[in-house]
C-alpha cells in the first residue's frame, strides 16, 4: 500500500483489503470523487473571478493615477510620470487576467476533466475486482471498451493446459 502514490486508488485498495461490500466501496469512492471535483470547480471559479476582476483593479489604478496627475497640472514634466503609471496599471490588469488567470483556469479545468475520467476508471476497476471478475473483464471495465477476446476460450485453454 505504501507504494501506491494515488490517494484515490489507495482508498479503493484499502476498502478492498478490508472486505467492504461492493456497493459501499462504490458509494465511498463516488463521494470522495464528488468532493474532489467540487474542489476543482471551486478553485476554477476563484481563478475565473480573479480574471474578471483584475482589469477592473487596473482601471481603478488608472483612475487613482489620473487623479494624482490632475493634482500636478502645473507643467507637462509633472504630468508625464503619472500618465505612465495610469496606463501601466490598466495594462497590468489586462495582462494578469489574460496571460495568467484565464490560462490557469483552463489548465485547471483540463486537469479536473482528466482526474474525473481517471477516478471513474478507478472506481470501475475496484468494483470489478470486488466482484471477482475475470482479469480481462477488469481490463475491459477500466479501459472503457470491450476486449476482443472470448473469455470462455481463455479459461478453457488455461484449464486444459493445467490438466496436461
Amino acid at each position: 500500500m505504501s507504494t501506491i502514490s494515488d490517494d484515490f486508488l489507495k482508498l479503493g485498495v484499502s476498502l478492498l483489503i478490508n472486505h467492504q461490500p461492493a456497493d459501499e466501496i462504490r458509494a465511498t469512492m463516488e463521494r470522495t470523487m464528488a468532493l474532489r471535483i467540487m474542489n476543482y470547480h471551486h478553485s476554477q471559479n476563484v481563478l475565473k473571478a480573479l480574471a474578471r476582476l483584475t482589469p477592473s483593479f487596473g482601471l481603478a489604478g488608472t483612475v487613482v493615477s489620473l487623479i494624482k496627475m490632475f493634482q500636478h497640472m502645473q507643467s507637462i514634466e509633472a504630468i508625464a510620470p503619472h500618465m505612465g503609471v495610469a496606463m501601466m496599471s490598466t495594462f497590468y490588469g489586462v495582462i494578469i487576467a489574460n496571460l495568467f488567470m484565464l490560462p490557469l483556469s483552463a489548465k485547471l479545468e483540463e486537469h479536473a476533466i482528466q482526474s474525473e475520467a481517471l477516478m471513474h476508471s478507478t472506481i470501475e476497476g475496484i468494483e470489478a475486482i470486488s466482484h471477482r471478475d475475470h482479469p480481462l473483464r477488469v481490463q475491459e471495465r477500466v479501459a472503457g471498451y470491450p476486449v476482443a477476446v472470448d473469455l470462455t476460450s481463455v479459461e478453457l485453454g488455461a484449464t486444459s493446459a493445467a490438466t496436461r
